[in-house]
């Protein structure tokens, strides 16, 4: 934890931090930054619209991590289905 703390404290991350809300907040940026992280900006949408880029992008980020972890739970409870199903034949 506390190397953790020491990064988010440092000048160089807090200089990446500005420098993402920047691109964030700065006219037409914000979709292209979200799709090359494969996130979908409609996540992120109320914070932008407060003038938060940091927190949509974060919004954004939680969100896409939901939908795999949902994914790839899914797949899991699907294959211990097919499973059952070969053990009843």
């Amino acid at each position: 934890m506390e190397f953790l703390e020491e990064n988010i404290r440092s000048p160089q991350f807090q200089q990446a931090l500005s420098h993402l809300s920047a691109a964030l907040m700065s006219d037409g940026n914000s979709n292209a930054i979200f799709a090359n992280f494969s996130l979908d900006p409609a996540d992120g949408m109320e914070a932008m619209n407060r003038g938060d880029g940091i927190k949509a992008f974060l919004d954004a980020m939680v969100a896409a991590s939901r939908r795999e972890e949902a994914k790839e739970e899914g797949g899991a409870m699907q294959e211990e289905e097919e499973d059952e199903g070969d053990k009843d034949t």
